[in-house]
């Protein structure tokens, strides 16, 4: 996993050198994840464009947070808008035009927001929707996918991602978890926001966590698949369609051994 480089966007990275059970690579400049794509540069958009042959951008966020901060538009980039879910789904918003003090009257759980992505009869459809878009990228082309702070729903289509490619839940909570090195200023700030300008330093640190990744929130989904659908396996074949066939074909063509093939 590489970090990349970008001014507009901190929490970009590149799942290239990701090592699965058998040993195996996978292949750098295929498949990115992000954070929101709203603030990057025009130089931001070259990189990924150019060094990253970013072809395909899938946009996991809600209508609302969409329409408030869209992304910036990259040429001879597809951008697809497949939603987990809807706002009444999401609780909190990061959207500038929600009174932030009505946000603290109705904090989520992530641990069950969790649950609800993998479990829910709406959002298991877009979730198998992002993974069509995913198994279909052409050779050469990137695929890169988002949400607002690239932390829970970019965190558990990532992790999932991984699972397909037969990588190590170890590795892909190691993964999940490298997102608080781009969210601990922002977590901090929003902790300062609420505990001294709204003035309720009781929610402060609920908050703060809000804004970080924790291994318990990515546990609880994938302990809710297994006790649902028997395995991650199962889930990725049943639900999502990810097909033997197809999982060989990705791992085939997007896993390598150190010598690169």
């Amino acid at each position: 996993m590489r970090k990349i480089k970008l001014s507009g966007a901190n929490n970009a990275r590149d799942f290239g050198e990701t090592v699965n059970k058998e040993g195996k690579k996978i292949k750098s400049g295929c498949f990115l994840r992000s954070e929101r794509l709203s603030n990057i540069s025009d130089t931001d958009a070259s990189i990924l464009f150019g060094r990253y042959n970013l072809r395909t951008v899938i946009d996991l966020r809600t209508n609302v947070e969409r329409a408030d901060d869209p992304d910036k538009e990259i040429w001879g980039v597809k951008n697809i808008h497949v939603p987990l879910f809807n706002e009444e789904v999401l609780g909190i918003t990061h959207e500038n035009n929600i009174d932030k003090r009505k946000m603290l009257d109705n904090l989520p759980d992530l641990k069950e927001l969790y649950k609800v992505l993998v479990l829910d009869e709406n959002c298991v459809p877009a979730l198998k929707k992002v993974f069509e878009i995913i198994t279909s990228a052409k050779d050469g082309e990137a695929v890169l996918w988002h949400c607002t702070e690239g932390k829970d729903r970019c965190g558990l289509v990532s992790a999932l991602f991984l699972f397909m490619l037969d990588v190590d839940k170890e590795v892909i909570i190691e993964d999940y978890l490298l997102t608080n090195e781009a969210a601990e200023k922002r977590a901090r700030k929003y902790r300062f926001l609420v505990k001294y300008l709204l003035r309720q330093p009781e929610k402060a640190d609920i908050v703060y966590d809000l804004y970080r990744a924790k291994a318990e929130y990515i546990d609880n989904a994938l302990d809710a698949v297994e006790e649902t659908y028997g395995s991650i396996d199962s889930f990725l074949r049943d639900r999502l369609g990810i097909t033997d066939e197809i999982k060989e074909k990705m791992k085939k063509r997007y896993l390598c051994r150190d010598s690169g093939k």
